[in-house]
């Protein structure tokens, strides 16, 4: 059975992939930043805020506008009114800040004498009371032109509206007495955002999910509906509390204060978490699925399991749409006991598959890339003078050169083929990579097609890793890029690269689907 769907928790690496992360924590261990709450942005994108649930707040500098990858720390720090800061907002030019505090139960307005830098920051003695309506308050959300103030909290489980008499002034804020109830969606909202024209509504909660409401009117919460529309990204994190959006709604992002993280996620249609992740699932054949490979033009892909020892072949009547596959009852039984992966020639013409022992298996393919035609070519490898637990495979395109991750042992090995393609004149070229620090169960392994980027899916860390190499497909020059890391599903077995680096794909023996993400900036 196959079904389109967005994907949650899953993620890639390199410049324009779906998800990044940072922690906050590596930045500010030292300031005592270890829960932070709240999240905000400039209007340019090139600073980010955080505040903690201690009493400060912090400011980072973005070197590329909304990438916070490229964020960095710069030891600006505000001490706040509230010994518990929750949430904070800004006002559109940057020259007032507000704060939620949950201890004294209220909202906080600090001037600056240089518009969005923290270190001119002075506290305005202007604050506003917010107990009546709720005495556990988490978030606050202003209008653009400061005319109307939001507030959410888990005391009420509402979002609560104010007008201001003059913009921006928190001393002339009254009550509107409108409010939403949202424990129709869920309870203990952590924060709330508004679609730049007040059309629409979020809140995020801390079972990790996000409601999407309509509004009737504009910026009138009393006229809020909630869309039946929303999405659990407990797959990438673990306790969110914030939540803002770029200015064109193509990206969200949240704060988990349990993981210290700050995550960016992209959304297929903007201001629409219904497209949130712009991938695909589909159910394979077997009950275990492991690896996964592709014909190169994507019109045939094949998967295999471990609880039956098969490989499965599929045809796309789509190239690279997973949704389009059919199981065309094409089927072999391996030599391999127990499957870990396969890997293809670049021809088609040969097939290679790992198995959970310490053996990889070579087929022949009279017809190229038809496994109808496949037959066990009475040439193999035992792997066990390096690697007694191999999971990953792969091969240089030109099949001079083999690669294989251990996941006993932590490394990665090389080993070179005197005679392209043939197992038999394999010689482990003592070279190999330790990647213990990154993770210790190394499930598959993929390389671009010029052989200067390795990427490793790890399970234990539940991370994917990319690795930079000097000399193409040269180990011996490989570095881990210390940002590259990523969230993936924790069931991750095997993953693969259209060929054009627009799409990744990824096997989940947990589940039992394969998956398929576009990779932003690609398209």
């Amino acid at each position: 059975m196959i079904n389109a769907m967005m994907i949650s928790g899953r993620g890639g690496i390199e410049g324009a992939w779906i998800l990044r992360n940072f922690s906050t924590g590596q930045e500010e261990t030292s300031t005592a930043n270890v829960d932070p709450s709240g999240l905000y942005f400039s209007t340019d994108g090139t600073k980010m805020y955080t505040s903690d649930q201690q009493d400060y707040i912090y400011q980072y500098d973005l070197s590329t506008p909304w990438d916070i990858i490229t964020s960095s720390y710069n030891s600006v720090n505000v001490s706040t009114q509230d010994s518990t800061a929750q949430g904070l907002t800004f006002s559109a030019d940057g020259s007032k800040m507000y704060e939620i505090g949950q201890n004294q139960d209220k909202i906080y307005q600090y001037d600056l004498s240089t518009d969005w830098d923290l270190s001119t920051a002075d506290y305005a003695t202007n604050s506003v009371n917010i107990n009546t309506q709720d005495a556990t308050p988490r978030g606050v959300f202003f209008k653009p032109d400061g005319s109307r103030m939001y507030e959410t909290g888990t005391g009420g489980d509402k979002v609560y509206q104010y007008d201001l008499g003059t913009n921006w002034d928190l001393s002339t804020a009254d009550y509107a007495t409108d409010s939403v109830n949202i424990v129709c969606a869920t309870t203990d909202p952590q924060d709330l955002f508004f679609k730049p024209d007040g059309s629409r509504m979020w809140t995020v909660h801390t079972n990790d999910l996000i409601y999407q409401y309509d509004l009737g009117t504009n910026w009138d919460v009393s006229t809020a509906d909630y869309a039946t529309n929303s999405v659990n990204i407990d797959g990438i994190t673990d306790n969110i509390t914030g939540l803002f959006f770029s200015p064109d709604g193509f990206i969200l992002y949240t704060v988990d204060t349990t993981n210290e993280m700050v995550y960016q996620i992209y959304l297929k249609t903007p201001w629409d978490i219904e497209y949130f992740y712009p991938g695909m699932e589909m159910d394979p054949e077997g009950t275990n699925v492991q690896g996964l490979w592709f014909k190169p033009d994507g019109t045939r892909m094949y998967s295999t399991d471990m609880d039956d020892d098969n490989i499965y072949q599929y045809d796309l009547s789509t190239a690279w749409d997973i949704t389009s596959a059919v199981y065309n009852s094409v089927t072999i039984s391996t030599a391999a006991g127990g499957h870990q992966n396969i890997v293809f020639s670049t021809d088609g013409s040969k097939m290679y598959s790992i198995d959970k022992g310490d053996y990889i298996y070579q087929y022949d393919l009279s017809t190229n890339w038809d496994l109808s035609t496949a037959d066990y070519a009475t040439n193999s490898v035992k792997l066990s003078t390096e690697s007694s637990e191999p999971n990953g495979l792969f091969f240089k395109p030109d099949g001079s050169r083999m690669y294989i991750s251990d996941t006993l042992s932590d490394l990665i090995y090389q080993y070179d083929l005197s005679t392209d393609w043939d197992l038999s004149t394999a010689d482990y070229a003592t070279n190999s990579v330790n990647k213990a620090t990154q993770g210790t169960f190394t499930q598959q392994i993929f390389f671009k097609p010029d052989g200067l980027i390795m990427y490793e899916a790890d399970s234990a860390s539940d991370m994917m890793h990319q690795w930079t190499l000097s000399t193409p497909w040269d180990l011996s020059t490989a570095s881990i890029d210390t940002e590259s890391a990523v969230p993936v599903d924790n069931a991750i077995q095997s993953l693969f690269f259209k060929p054009d680096g627009s799409v990744m794909y990824q096997s989940d023996n947990l589940n039992n689907k394969i998956y398929q993400l576009k990779i932003r900036g690609k398209e």
